[in-house]
């Protein structure tokens, strides 16, 4: 459900507020578009959090794939900010690049 949850519903926020601060020329760029996709991902976020609640990953104790698509998207979105005011999602995220194979993965 995680990783279709990602696709369907997390991305077209961050994506949104994405092409509309950074990727489109000014010209092409709307404030109420990005407006609209802080707060769509704002809704994403309280999902994630309340799903999180005390675990170490999103399906309890075990990291998955799951994990992976989520936690790829999170860094992504907070690249552009929209972790403020999430601190369970930033925690989330600090600990998945401490994991042993994400520090293999970015040490090339």
């Amino acid at each position: 459900q995680w990783i279709v949850y990602t696709i369907g519903t997390m991305e077209p926020p961050v994506l949104q507020v994405f092409l509309n601060t950074i990727q489109y020329p000014e010209e092409a760029r709307s404030a109420d578009a990005a407006s609209a996709g802080r707060a769509q991902f704002g809704n994403v976020a309280r999902v994630l959090g309340d799903a999180l609640g005390a675990h170490p990953y999103l399906l309890g104790d075990a990291f998955s794939a799951a994990d992976v698509m989520i936690g790829s998207t999170l860094a992504w979105a907070s690249f552009m900010g929209l972790l403020d005011g999430f601190p369970t999602l930033g925690t989330y995220i600090e600990h998945l690049v401490q994991r042993p194979a994400y520090q293999r993965a970015g040490a090339d």
